[in-house]
C-alpha cells in the first residue's frame, strides 16, 4: 500500500489560479472583473463592488418595489460618462418615456438615448436578449416584464451569457418579488428610497462575502453635479462632424433593436397564425 500523501495547494497556486481566473474568488475577498469596471460615480458603492465599480459582461440587476426610487439618477453618472464618450445608449421598454429637458439638466443630449418599446412581454425578454447579443452598445438598461410572474431562470441565463459575450454594461430592471427567487446575475442590488435626495442600496448578492449593511447613497443633483468641463461644453456645442459620428455610432445599436424588436413581432404573429390554423 502506498505511503503516499497529497501535499495541499500552496498559497501562492491559488493566488496565481485567481489572478488568471476573474470568475473565482475567495469566500472572504471581493472578486475581481474580467475587464477595467465602469466606476458608478459613488466611491462607497465601487469599494464594494468586484473590480470597484461596474463590472463589464456581466448582467446586473436593479430590483425595486416600485418604479420611481431613484434607479435613474442612482445610473446617472454612468449614463453621463457614456454620453460624454460617445457610447451607444439603448432604454428597453421602459415604462416612462424619459423627460428629455431633465436629462439636459445632466448634460445628457436626449438624442444620446434611443428608447425601444415591445409591447408582447415575450418579444420583450428575446428583444433584451438579442440586443445583449448584438454587442452594439455601451449601456443597455432593460426593464423585464414581470407583472404577471417573474423571468424563469433559463430566460435569465440567456440574458446573462448574452451579456457575458459584450462589451458593455448590462442593467436589468426588476420588480422586488425577483429577490426571491434563483438568478443566474452575478451582480443583484436592491434600491429603495431613503429620501428625496438619497438612495438605500443593498448588495444582494456579489461576487464576494455577504454585504450585510445597506449602503445610503445621496443621488446626484442636476447642473450642479455637473463636470465644469461638460458645462463648457453646454456653452459650445461641438462640431457638426462629431455629431454626426456620434449619430453614426448609435445607428448600429438602434437598428440591432429595432431589428430585434421587429423580428420579435413578426414571430409572434406568425405563431399567432400558426395557432388559429390548428384551432380551425
Amino acid at each position: 500500500m502506498s505511503n503516499r500523501s497529497t501535499s495541499p495547494v500552496s498559497g501562492l497556486a491559488v493566488e496565481a489560479l485567481l489572478s488568471q481566473r476573474p470568475e473565482l474568488w475567495k469566500a472572504s475577498q471581493l472578486g475581481q472583473a474580467a475587464q477595467a469596471a465602469v466606476r458608478s460615480g459613488f466611491p462607497e458603492l465601487d469599494r464594494e463592488l468586484p473590480g470597484n465599480g461596474w463590472p463589464r459582461n456581466t448582467l446586473i440587476e436593479l430590483l425595486m418595489n416600485r418604479p420611481g426610487v431613484g434607479e435613474l439618477r442612482f445610473l446617472m453618472p454612468v449614463i453621463q460618462k457614456m454620453a460624454w464618450e460617445g457610447k451607444t445608449l439603448l432604454m428597453l421598454c421602459p415604462p416612462h418615456e424619459p423627460f428629455a429637458p431633465a436629462l439636459q439638466q445632466y448634460g445628457i443630449p436626449p438624442e444620446a438615448i434611443r428608447v425601444v418599446q415591445a409591447r408582447n412581454p415575450a418579444d420583450r425578454l428575446w428583444a433584451v436578449e438579442q440586443v445583449m447579443k448584438s454587442d452594439s452598445f455601451g449601456l443597455c438598461i432593460a426593464w423585464l416584464p414581470e407583472a404577471q410572474q417573474p423571468a424563469r431562470t433559463d430566460q435569465l441565463r440567456r440574458l446573462q451569457m448574452a451579456a457575458a459575450r459584450s462589451g458593455g454594461l448590462s442593467f436589468v430592471l426588476r420588480g422586488a418579488a425577483a429577490q426571491y427567487t434563483a438568478s443566474p446575475a452575478p451582480l443583484r442590488l436592491f434600491l429603495s428610497a431613503a429620501s428625496p435626495q438619497h438612495v438605500r442600496v443593498e448588495l444582494l448578492k456579489r461576487r464576494g462575502p455577504v454585504l450585510e449593511k445597506p449602503l445610503i447613497q445621496q443621488l446626484p443633483q442636476p447642473r450642479a453635479w455637473l463636470p465644469n468641463s461638460y458645462r463648457e461644453a453646454l456653452a459650445h456645442p461641438p462640431q457638426s462632424v462629431q455629431k454626426v459620428q456620434h449619430e453614426a455610432v448609435m445607428d448600429r445599436s438602434v437598428l440591432s433593436a429595432e431589428h430585434a424588436i421587429g423580428a420579435a413581432q413578426r414571430r409572434h404573429a406568425t405563431v399567432s397564425r400558426q395557432r388559429s390554423v390548428q384551432h380551425d
